[in-house]
């Protein structure tokens, strides 16, 4: 009864998503970009407070700067903290 039903609104098994699953892929790739934002900001916040610690440990060290890499290489961000910013 469900091939009869989709084949009548014309969605088939290699045909396009019915609409009320376009709805919900929005909502899972909005909730996925959500999450992976807010864990590079973690990364991000986390990386700046061990660099600050690390030029408290060694106040005559050079500015440090932090590259964060994605899962397939790509730069995520760029964290740098100077003295002046301690």
């Amino acid at each position: 009864m469900a091939d009869a039903v989709q084949i009548r609104r014309g969605y088939n098994y290699g045909g396009p998503l019915p609409p009320d699953w376009t709805w919900i892929n929005f909502i899972v790739d909005e909730a996925t970009a959500a999450a992976v934002g807010s864990v590079v900001t973690a990364v991000g916040v986390w990386g700046r407070e061990w660099i600050r610690k690390a030029r408290k440990r060694d106040p005559d060290a050079l500015p440090i700067r932090a590259t964060i890499y994605g899962p397939t290489g790509e730069v995520l961000r760029e964290v740098e903290v100077r003295p002046e910013e301690d």
